[in-house]
């Protein structure tokens, strides 16, 4: 019987969805965890692709974390990668989580296509926060510590001009593959799904004479 992640390949058997996003928020801050989700977003059902979107530890400096990405080989084009937990009044959540929410809510305006980053785009929330000595603490990044983050393949949350935000357009693969098909989200999204929107299309046809 198939358990946890392994349960992705049943989806479009019993619901006739194809999986795009994979999630494990309070798990997939563990290297272990990040890498079978990375393996999971390929031959789903066979066929199909989808994207990870996964945690970093949030008891670092967020100048740590491009290290830490490094150090456990989180340099993956389906691997997006978020720092820092949002808090909305009383509640904590994985950011992961909350920029799935968000990365559906865009595709949905875009009539399910996943044409449009996320970055830039209202988050649900009030807070950025991380854990320090066993409390959670609120934090500020500014747009030049944000960008510090972006500039290493990490997503954040930003109180800028708009608000709170989504910051980051890159998958974890940047900033050591450049080639633009790799290292930008709707992009490599955008592959994706017009690979999976021609399986789907064309699967008909398959034994058939012409």
């Amino acid at each position: 019987d198939r358990k946890g992640l392994e349960l992705i390949h049943e989806g479009f058997a019993k619901y006739r969805k194809v999986v795009g996003i994979i999630q494990a928020p309070g798990y997939s801050h563990h290297s272990d965890v990040a890498a079978v989700m990375e393996t999971k977003t390929k031959g789903i059902s066979g066929v199909f692709q989808a994207h990870a979107i996964i945690d970093t530890p949030h008891d670092k400096n967020y100048r740590e974390i491009p290290e830490w990405k490094n150090s456990k080989n989180i340099v993956d084009e389906d691997i997006i990668a978020t720092y820092g937990l949002l808090q909305l009044g009383d509640d904590i959540y994985y950011q992961s989580l909350h920029l799935g929410a968000l990365m559906s809510t865009v595709d949905s305006n875009e009539g399910g296509v996943p044409s449009e980053s996320p970055s830039n785009k209202n988050y649900k929330m009030d807070s950025l926060v991380i854990e320090d000595g066993g409390k959670y603490v609120k934090i500020n990044l500014d747009l030049t510590q944000a960008n510090y983050l972006n500039e290493n393949g990490i997503v954040t949350a930003l109180n800028f001009i708009n608000g709170w935000t989504a910051w980051g357009n890159y998958n974890t693969s940047y900033p050591s593959r450049t080639d633009i098909k790799d290292k930008f989200i709707p992009v490599k999204r955008m592959f994706k799904w017009a690979g999976n929107t021609l399986i789907l299309s064309t699967w008909q046809f398959i034994d058939k004479k012409f």
